[in-house]
């Protein structure tokens, strides 16, 4: 008897080390990578899978998923008779989601043109049916796909949220299993949960979910290369959060710890906190390499940091090819493409890696005075629209007119809906048009007066708009019925754009103040105050921390560089010539101002 019961306890002394050590495992996250459509011709035969097969090792040796075995997935797709290829729709990816257990769906295409390559990768979220990015990448030759599959699952892993365990717990102090080499960086919150009972459908008995019950929150406060520290920023119950719970790192605008309105920073008070909590990249301008430019003035900025401007007021670039005002910027959703447009309706397409000319699309004839401009989601389409009452979609690929609207007013603002196949309109006469230009058909919403901005939110469900009523109106994309009406702005809404996760809309206007407001209930959460002039366009970086906002007058104009972890400002960069337009890169490392025949590129880091 003393023999088994001596068995029983070795045994659950190696079950409770092995859950030890299973809970300092990285959690990896579940994904089903579909075949990829092939287009043109290749040397080689299915093509489309091979590529498909490269991503899954490639994605596979990172550590980080757990990719749906290509047997078993092939096996699932011929019983439910689904010929799924290519980019998939959002209701095809949800369909698949369901039936193998995974929240993301990779698809695309691969094709072959005038001795090029070119993969494009779409992620899509099963749950919200919502693209989480489109990337775009071109090689040589069909030779170098590899190459390309490599960069792109390095790229589209940035996508997924980390996710690993907590290892150690003490009194406040709280040990990670993710580090640098995970992408972690200090200020980073994560979420602590653990993984309750399966969510059954109450009448099909299909497994929808699995509960999550909260622990708390934990901001990083110190990396090493496969581990981080961090402090406990609130716990549900004493003693919640421990050792092999789950954490989950949160989007910024989840995180909840922008000041209310009423908040004061009292400097004396709070000097400490913010240096402790200080956003990295500002400490790290001091160590990048300085690019030796003329100088012509210097500023400084409430942070007390210098900002130094040059000859052409410290453009990082200076793109030249339009002869007229450039009135229209747009940045491409995977950051590799930017668009500028004049008064004499010239398109250019720019690289922003080497910020060197593609293309040139357009002209009067097409559109008069561009003064919207829009990316799809993939890339691969442009809007552009102005005072020839007429919008224009390009097709990048050939460079030729795919689609165009007539219409009777000036269009003001545009903006591609996430899925793609249509385009919300802003126009001076009182109303949004929804266009679809695959169908050819147009659904309009009327509103209390000119329309200067709209955006739709990232999942397609939500409209905003905002014009010289001084209010932003949000409105239900599927039927076109207002929601809420936000008022606060006294004077024109000139700019507007939902956050990365669509939880906020932020407007500003020429009553020069910006406002972050709730998308859902309508409610004002911020005000960011600074401005003394009208701002002319708003930036947002992909991960939501970073926001740029521009003012423009007649002898210059400023670019506010806001923190929006802590909702101050960072620096303000001195702009030398009159700015009509501007647009930031996904990483928010430079703006794209249009000024009279150029367009100026600022290194905000």
């Amino acid at each position: 008897m003393r023999k088994t019961a001596l068995l029983f306890v070795l045994f659950l002394a190696i079950l409770h080390c092995a859950t030890v050590a299973g809970a300092a495992e990285f959690k990896k996250t579940k994904v089903a990578i579909v075949d990829f459509q092939e287009n043109g011709a290749f040397d080689v035969k299915d093509v489309g899978k091979i590529v498909a097969e490269w991503f899954t090792t490639a994605l596979v040796n990172t550590g980080r998923f757990d990719v749906i075995e290509r047997r078993l997935l092939q096996q699932i797709l011929e019983e439910q008779k689904m010929g799924v290829t290519g980019l998939i729709d959002p209701r095809s990816a949800s369909r698949l989601g369901k039936l193998l257990g995974v929240k993301t769906v990779v698809s695309g295409t691969v094709q072959s043109y005038e001795g090029i390559s070119e993969i494009n990768v779409r992620l899509l979220n099963v749950e919200t049916g919502s693209i989480i990015t489109a990337e775009s990448f071109k090689g040589s030759s069909t030779s170098s796909l590899n190459k390309l599959v490599n960069e792109a699952a390095a790229k589209i892993i940035r996508h997924f949220p980390l996710q690993g365990y907590v290892v150690k717990r003490s009194v406040s102090k709280v040990t990670v299993d993710l580090g640098a080499n995970a992408g972690v960086r200090t200020g980073m919150q994560f979420k602590v949960y653990t993984e309750g009972a399966p969510l059954k459908h109450p009448k099909t008995g299909e497994v929808l979910s699995v509960e999550t019950v909260e622990k708390g929150t934990l901001r990083i406060t110190a990396l090493r290369d496969n581990t981080s520290d961090s402090v406990i920023v609130n716990e549900v119950c004493p003693s919640c959060i421990k050792a092999g719970q789950l954490v989950s790192a949160m989007l910024l605008e989840d995180e909840n710890d922008i000041p209310p309105l009423s908040a004061e920073i009292t400097p004396a008070d709070d000097l400490k906190t913010a240096r402790e909590s200080r956003p990295k990249q500002i400490d790290e301008v001091k160590k990048r390499p300085e690019v030796k430019m003329p100088v012509a003035e210097t500023s400084v900025t409430p942070e007390r940091q210098l900002v130094t401007t040059a000859a052409v007021a410290g453009a990082y670039r200076t793109l030249s090819a339009h002869d007229a005002d450039v009135t229209a910027i747009c940045v491409s959703k995977n950051g590799q493409l930017a668009a500028s447009a004049d008064t004499d309706g010239r398109i250019d397409i720019w690289d922003t890696t080497s910020w060197t000319a593609l293309a040139t699309l357009g002209d009067s004839a097409d559109t008069k005075s561009v003064s919207a401009l829009a990316f799809s989601s993939d890339g691969k389409l442009l809007a552009a629209a102005g005072k020839s009452d007429r919008v224009v979609i390009w097709d990048l690929n050939s460079r030729q007119r795919a689609y165009t609207l007539e219409l009777k007013e000036t269009v003001t603002s545009l903006a591609f809906y996430p899925a793609g196949g249509s385009v919300l309109i802003g126009t001076k006469d009182s109303s949004i048009a929804i266009w679809n230009y695959r169908n050819n058909k147009i659904r309009q919403i009327k509103t209390d007066n000119d329309v200067l901005a709209v955006a739709v939110s990232p999942d397609g469900k939500l409209i905003a708009s905002g014009g010289q009523d001084k209010n932003i109106t949000t409105w239900d994309a599927n039927n076109g019925a207002r929601l809420h009406t936000l008022t606060g702005h006294s004077n024109d809404v000139t700019a507007l754009l939902f956050s990365p996760g669509g939880k906020q809309v932020i407007s500003a206007g020429t009553d020069k103040r910006i406002i972050i407001w709730e998308a859902r209930s309508g409610s004002r959460k911020q005000e960011l105050t600074g401005h003394d002039d009208d701002i002319v366009a708003l930036g947002i970086s992909k991960d939501g921390q970073r926001l740029v906002s521009t003012e423009s007058e007649r002898g210059g104009g400023l670019l506010f560089v806001w923190d929006l972890r802590s909702g101050r400002e960072q620096k303000r960069i001195k702009l030398s010539r009159k700015a009509y337009s501007m647009a930031l890169t996904t990483d928010g490392r430079h703006a794209l101002t249009g000024t009279d025949k150029q367009v100026l590129v600022y290194a905000i880091d």
